[in-house]
């Protein structure tokens, strides 16, 4: 009987913890929207229990950030744990993942690039940083998977989890108030 190797069984815990921002995803889609009822004259609603609409400057950041988002960030993010999926679990060829990993980190790099192209409202300094500072720890996990090109030391990827794990919850939490009722990455 053959025993896991440490890689495999990260890659495996990735997974499982990617299913489960799935289906937590899923199911905070799929809660109905809380109905706000009308209060009485004398009773006032708490102020987190309406959200705002954006303002027009706040509107326009988050349509400028979108395809960003859309067609870099999450492409990329999905490329990179199929990536990492694949070498662990079927292929285990070094060069094959490092050709891959290459032009996935270049994604987010451009990604990084194009966001901070963009100027925020001072509404959403904080969310702009929060998308960057997600950005950079998938680009860093991307670096640090690549590495095992060098050495061939799996370590790399064990390594990489957990920030691309950390960048996709925060993609998920800041996506929640640039684009919420849109889908989830990764």
């Amino acid at each position: 009987m053959r025993v896991p190797s440490a890689v495999l069984v990260s890659f495996l815990m990735l997974l499982v913890g990617l299913l489960g921002l799935a289906g937590y995803a899923f199911e905070h889609e799929r809660r109905p929207a809380p109905v706000l009822q009308a209060a009485a004259p004398a009773e006032v609603a708490p102020a987190a229990a309406v959200a705002r609409a954006f303002t027009p400057e706040e509107d326009a950041y988050s349509v400028a950030l979108w395809p960003v988002h859309r067609d870099l960030v999450e492409v990329a993010a999905a490329q990179l744990t199929m990536a990492g999926l694949e070498y662990a679990t079927e292929k285990h060829d070094v060069n094959q993942l490092v050709s891959r990993l290459g032009p996935v980190r270049d994604e987010f790099v451009t990604a990084e690039t194009k966001t901070r192209a963009l100027t925020p409202p001072a509404s959403l300094q904080d969310i702009h940083q929060r998308y960057l500072d997600a950005i950079m720890l998938y680009e860093k996990a991307a670096t640090e998977m690549l590495r095992i090109g060098h050495d061939n030391d799996d370590q790399h990827l064990i390594e990489a989890q957990p920030m691309s794990q950390h960048g996709a919850e925060e993609l998920i939490k800041v996506g929640d108030v640039l684009w919420p009722g849109e889908h989830k990455p990764n």
